[in-house]
């Protein structure tokens, strides 16, 4: 169990959320760096659950559009 108790030096969260075709959603992923020193990443995975309600039984085909903004 990881009893980690310092918060993470970075913030993370999804913006943008927008619907904009019948069966497009799309959205944003944000890392941004909060803390003194400046954010490094070496590697990165993430996963997004859904509600089934949501998919209303297709199948979700994700595509990633890789953005990077520094210094923000």
């Amino acid at each position: 169990m990881n009893q980690c108790t310092k918060t993470p030096p970075y913030s993370w969260d999804t913006k943008n959320e927008s619907i904009i075709a019948s069966k497009v959603f799309e959205f944003d992923l944000n890392l941004t760096g909060t803390g003194s020193t400046p954010l490094e990443l070496a590697c990165f995975n993430t996963g997004i659950k859904l509600n089934a309600g949501f998919v209303n039984g297709g199948i979700v085909t994700p595509t990633l559009q890789l953005k990077i903004k520094e210094n923000c």
